[in-house]
C-alpha cells in the first residue's frame, strides 16, 4: 500500500496528469458558455420582467417551468439514456444501432412529451386555483415536446464531444432568440405586453433551437448514418429509460418544486419575486453543470474497464474544481444580492434573502461532486431514481409546510434542506457501493499519479 503523499504534492502530481489537462480544457469551454449563456439568460429574465411587470412575469415564470418540468418526464429518459448508449456506439462503430438511437429517442420524446403537456392542459383547465392564469399555462404547455426534443438533441450533440455546440445552443443562442423575439413583440405593440407575449416568444426560441440542434448532429453524423439502416434495441433502452426518467425527472422536479408551490398558493407577484431570486442564486450551479459536462461521458466506460483509481481521480479533481468556482460566486452573491435583484426591478429586491438561501443550497451540489451522475451511468440507475423521488417528495412535504409560514423564504429553505438530505444520502450510498469518495481533495493524498 503506497504511503500518504503530502497534500502539496498530491495537488502537483494531480495537476499534471494528463486527464486533468483534459478536464480543465473542457470544462473551461462548459463553464465559459454556460457563464455567457447565464449572463444571456439573466439578461433575458431581466427584460421580461421589466416588459410584464412582476404578476405578468409571475404568470410567464409558472408556465415555463410547468413546461420544462412536464419536458423531462416526457422525454422518459431519453437524454441519459442518449448519454448512455450513444458514447458507446460510437466508440464501436456501432452505426445502425446509433441511427435507430437517435431517431426513437427524439421520436419518443416529441410523442410522449405532446401527450403529457396535453393531459396536463386538460387537468388544470378542469381544476385551475383561482390565481393560475389559465391561457398562459396552457400556451406554455404546447412547449413540452419540444422542450423534451431540445433535451435529447442537447445530450446527444454532447455524447459525441461536441460540448460548444451542445451548450452553446441552449445557453447562448436560445436567450438571444428569446429577448429578441419579445423584444420585436414590445416595440411592435408600443410597451403593450402580457405574460402571453413572453409565451410565443419562448416558444419561438426554443422551436429555432431545436431545429438548429437537428441540423448540427445531421453535420456531425450524415456522412456515416446516410446509408446505413437503423437498427433497434427498444427493450434494453426502455429498461434503462424508465429510472433514467425518474433520475431526470426529479433533479429538475427538485428544482422547479417550489415555484411551482408558490405559483399555487401565493400571488403572482410574489410568483414572480421568487422566479427572479431562484434564477440569481441558479447561476452557481452552472459551475457543477460545466464541469459534469466533461465528466459524465468519461464515467461509464472507467467504470466498465474496472478503472476505479483513475475514475476516483476524475470525480475528485471534478469536485474540487467545481467546489472553488462555487465558492467564488456565491460571496459574489452574497455581497451583491440586492444589486442583482434590483436589475429586475425595485420590488423584486424583496427575494433577497431567498436568493441567499438558495445559493447555499446549490454550493452543497457543487461541494458534493458528481453524485447523481456517478449512480445512473454505472449500474445503479435504481438507487438513483429511489434517491432523487425522495428529494421532491421531501421538497414537497418542506414548501407545504414551509410557503404558507415564511412565504418565498420557506419555499428556499424547503428546496436547500431537501438539496443537503439528497446529497447526503448520495454520498453515503456511493461510498457504499462504488467505493467513491466524491469530497473535494478526499483521497488526493493517496498517491495520485
Amino acid at each position: 500500500m503506497s504511503e500518504p503523499l503530502p497534500l502539496r504534492e498530491a495537488l502537483r502530481r494531480a495537476w499534471r496528469a494528463p486527464m486533468v489537462a483534459a478536464l480543465v480544457r473542457g470544462t473551461g469551454i462548459a463553464f465559459v458558455l454556460q457563464a455567457g449563456g447565464a449572463v444571456l439568460v439573466y439578461a433575458s429574465q431581466v427584460l421580461l420582467a421589466r416588459w410584464l411587470g412582476a404578476a405578468s412575469f409571475g404568470d410567464y415564470a409558472y408556465a415555463s417551468s410547468w413546461a420544462q418540468l412536464l419536458a423531462v418526464f416526457g422525454a422518459l429518459g431519453m437524454p441519459l439514456c442518449t448519454l448512455k448508449f450513444l458514447p458507446e456506439y460510437a466508440a464501436t462503430q456501432d452505426w445502425p444501432h446509433a441511427k435507430g438511437a437517435l431517431r426513437a429517442f427524439r421520436l419518443i420524446a416529441l410523442g410522449t412529451g405532446a401527450l403529457l403537456g396535453a393531459v396536463v392542459a386538460l387537468l388544470f383547465a378542469g381544476f385551475a386555483p383561482a390565481q393560475v392564469n389559465l391561457a398562459v399555462l396552457t400556451l406554455g404547455l404546447v412547449g413540452v415536446p419540444f422542450f423534451a426534443l431540445k433535451n435529447v438533441q442537447v445530450d446527444a450533440i454532447r455524447s459525441l464531444g461536441d460540448v460548444a455546440t451542445a451548450y452553446g445552443l441552449p445557453y447562448v443562442v436560445q436567450p438571444i432568440l428569446l429577448m429578441l423575439g419579445v423584444g420585436a413583440l414590445y416595440t411592435a405593440r408600443g410597451g403593450d405586453l402580457s405574460a402571453l407575449h413572453g409565451v410565443i416568444g419562448m416558444l419561438a426560441a426554443v422551436l429555432i433551437v431545436a431545429a438548429l440542434q437537428a441540423w448540427a448532429l445531421r453535420q456531425r453524423l450524415g456522412a456515416r448514418l446516410r446509408d446505413v439502416s437503423p437498427a433497434y434495441e427498444m427493450r434494453a433502452w426502455l429498461r434503462i429509460a424508465l429510472p433514467m426518467t425518474i433520475v431526470d425527472g426529479a433533479s429538475v422536479a427538485l428544482s422547479r418544486v417550489d415555484i411551482l408551490i408558490v405559483g399555487l398558493t401565493l400571488s403572482s407577484t410574489q410568483t414572480g419575486i421568487y422566479a427572479a431570486a431562484a434564477r440569481a442564486a441558479s447561476l452557481v450551479s452552472f459551475v457543477l453543470y460545466a464541469v459534469n459536462a466533461v465528466v459524465a461521458p468519461r464515467i461509464a466506460p472507467l467504470y466498465h474497464q474496472g478503472d476505479r483509481a483513475n475514475l476516483q481521480r476524475l470525480v475528485t479533481l471534478a469536485t474540487a474544481l467545481s467546489l472553488t468556482l462555487a465558492l467564488g460566486m456565491v460571496l459574489g452573491l452574497l455581497v451583491f444580492a440586492s444589486p442583482l435583484l434590483h436589475i429586475f426591478g425595485a420590488e423584486f429586491v424583496a427575494g433577497r434573502n431567498a436568493l441567499i438561501i438558495l445559493a447555499f443550497g446549490h454550493l452543497v451540489n457543487a461541494a458534493s461532486g458528481p453524485l447523481a451522475d456517478l449512480l445512473h451511468l454505472t449500474v445503479h440507475q435504481r438507487a438513483s431514481g429511489a434517491i432523487a423521488l425522495g428529494g421532491v417528495a421531501l421538497t414537497f412535504t418542506l414548501s407545504v409546510t414551509l410557503i404558507p409560514r415564511w412565504g418565498i423564504e420557506g419555499a428556499a429553505l424547503a428546496t436547500t434542506l431537501a438539496m443537503l438530505a439528497q446529497n447526503a444520502t448520495m454520498y453515503v450510498f456511493v461510498r457504499r457501493k462504488l467505493k467513491i469518495d466524491t469530497l473535494a481533495f478526499g483521497r488526493l493524498s493517496r498517491g495520485t499519479q
